[in-house]
């Protein structure tokens, strides 16, 4: 029978429309279980703390956040000398200010090269402390600005903040 096309039964749209309640009741009945396994408000913000007390006899450490690793540690007065002034201080921004930090003593970065991703991490004294791309040789100072290398701009600094003088809380990364 190649002629014309038939039209709808009435027992194909019942099944149509029973199938597509069925799918939905079952949508409705399996979101408190989906919902009930993604993490609460409270352990994500918990995720999103970090304690200057896990820094360590070195003075850093790279933890990760949301995904992607951060890199905190110490500078000393001596590393705090180092860091010059940039070019156009805007102080109204903590991240454009000489130090690109809330606290001078603080430095908190995302420890991935701005050219290939790759881990920054802190050069041994010989070097003045410089922070280097392990892959590219990037050079960044101690406040995560571009001094050499491939890397097209400075270290991104997050988003972060204080909550007492041994905590350190990120915002979304």
């Amino acid at each position: 029978m190649t002629g014309k096309p038939q039209p709808p039964r009435r027992r194909d749209l019942l099944t149509t429309t029973a199938l597509a309640l069925t799918a939905a009741g079952g949508a409705v009945a399996l979101w408190p279980l989906l919902s009930a396994t993604a993490p609460d408000a409270d352990s994500l913000a918990r995720r999103r703390m970090f304690s200057l007390s896990a820094l360590g006899p070195a003075g850093e450490t790279i933890t990760e956040i949301d995904g992607k690793p951060v890199l905190v540690f110490r500078r000393s007065d001596a590393d705090l000398a180092r860091v010059q002034e940039p070019p156009a201080a805007n102080t109204s921004d903590w991240r454009l200010s000489r130090f690109r930090s809330r606290r001078p003593d603080i430095m908190v970065c995302i420890a991935w090269c701005t050219y290939d991703e790759a881990i920054v991490k802190r050069t041994n004294p010989p070097d003045n402390g410089k922070l280097v791309c392990i892959l590219c040789n990037s050079r960044f100072d101690l406040a995560g600005r571009k001094l050499s290398g491939l890397a097209p701009r400075d270290l991104d600094v997050p988003d972060y903040r204080f909550i007492s003088p041994g905590e350190i809380e990120f915002a979304a990364l």
